[in-house]
């Protein structure tokens, strides 16, 4: 671990790296998001900073042993502390367990995140990742404003199907909320850095199909990344299994209707694309109006000095 900048022993007379556990998990909960302090529980590696008894760093890596490569989830410094090698030190310190024989043995650690992202993109340079760019959709991120929907072409048109209705996620009674729970709970947009819940979503906006009153399909308006704009919003697709594209763009529409009556036209929609088949139905609903704003990366470190590659992270 040579090649990367960390802390001297003389200059961590102030600062202890500790193992991140569950009995002082807590100590350490400011820096961690509640979906990365779960994985704890799922067997996460974690190790934390601590500077005259107050915490000022957190990393954690998924350590599953069927793969060959560790995945870095978060690494974290309080702001009054960076700068000062405490976030390469951590990482070094847990790049020494992972790659131990007599731990974990890993040939390598991983990450995957969205760009732009300048701060995240200079510190993983400073402890030598390499990055690297996905060859196709997975993991964009395209923007429109409302004001542009109503331009689209999917807008203008209605085509009713009697054995298609549309219901939005207010109305939805207990039982039809209990149906659309498993499906919630299978999703993942923790890409976004807006994870879509029921306590994200603006129920009046999102819809849901339906065909002989069985859910086929979920459209999700969400609030956006805590922190970020206020005229912000995600435009999720939580699942479709319904084939009539007709029935698809009504939904569409029907969301587009609700967001622009609760919504000003400037509210940008952010809406994650997950495959190359979900960027062409983006295509086909917005055309070029649509524009990529995020994309994701991976980058690696090798322990060995072998190729690291985001199909095994």
């Amino acid at each position: 671990m040579s090649k990367v900048k960390k802390l001297k022993a003389e200059e961590m007379d102030e600062i202890t790296i500790t193992p991140v556990n569950k009995d002082n998990v807590a100590f350490f909960a400011p820096m961690l998001p509640i979906e990365i302090a779960e994985e704890l529980d799922s067997g996460a590696a974690a190790l934390g900073a601590v500077v005259d008894g107050v915490a000022v760093g957190v990393i954690v890596v998924r350590a599953d042993r069927e793969q060959s490569v560790a995945e870095l989830l978060w690494i974290y410094v309080a702001p009054d502390f960076r700068r000062q090698y405490i976030g390469s030190t951590l990482f070094c310190e847990m790049a020494d367990i992972l790659e131990d024989p007599y731990s974990f043995d890993f040939e390598g650690v991983s990450c995957t995140y969205s760009i732009p992202n300048d701060e995240v993109e200079m510190f993983l340079k400073s402890i030598k990742f390499e990055q690297w760019e996905s060859d196709n959709s997975m993991g964009q991120c395209v923007e429109i404003t409302l004001g542009e929907i109503v331009e689209c072409d999917f807008y203008k048109k209605s085509v009713r199907n009697p054995e298609i209705s549309y219901r939005f996620v207010a109305e939805l009674t207990d039982y039809h909320m209990n149906m659309l729970n498993s499906d919630l709970d299978r999703n993942d947009a923790n890409y976004t850095g807006a994870p879509v819940t029921w306590e994200t979503v603006v129920p009046e906006c999102s819809v849901v199909m339906y065909r002989e009153n069985k859910p086929v399909g979920c459209l999700c308006v969400s609030d956006g990344i805590p922190g970020g704009e206020d005229n912000e919003k995600f435009l999720s697709v939580l699942f479709i299994y319904e084939k009539s594209t007709a029935a698809i763009l009504g939904m569409f529409r029907h969301a587009g209707e609700a967001a622009l009556k609760k919504f000003s036209v400037e509210t940008l929609l952010k809406i994650p694309v997950v495959s190359d088949s979900s960027m062409k139905m983006v295509k086909r609903l917005f055309g070029e109006r649509a524009k990529v704003c995020q994309r994701m990366v991976t980058a690696g470190f090798s322990f060995r000095g072998t190729e690291i590659t985001g199909e095994v992270a």
